[in-house]
């Protein structure tokens, strides 16, 4: 299962940054729409992600 993860970590932001390359050069408006908007979502999730990690750590003592 890590080994998946690791490849996920390191591939997963090469194909958004694919995609965000490929309509930057070549997309339509709708396009770069989605891009854009995949992009936001990507970082709110990434966002969530962070706090609840570190409200975790918090919580739990093992931060400090």
């Amino acid at each position: 299962a890590l080994t998946v993860l690791g490849f996920v970590a390191y591939f997963m932001p090469l194909g958004v940054f694919e995609l965000y390359w490929r309509a930057q050069q070549r997309g339509s408006t709708g396009g770069r729409f989605a891009v854009a908007a995949t992009l936001v979502l990507l970082t709110v999730a990434m966002a969530i992600g962070v706090f609840g990690h570190a409200m975790f750590m918090l919580s739990s003592g093992v931060a400090f």
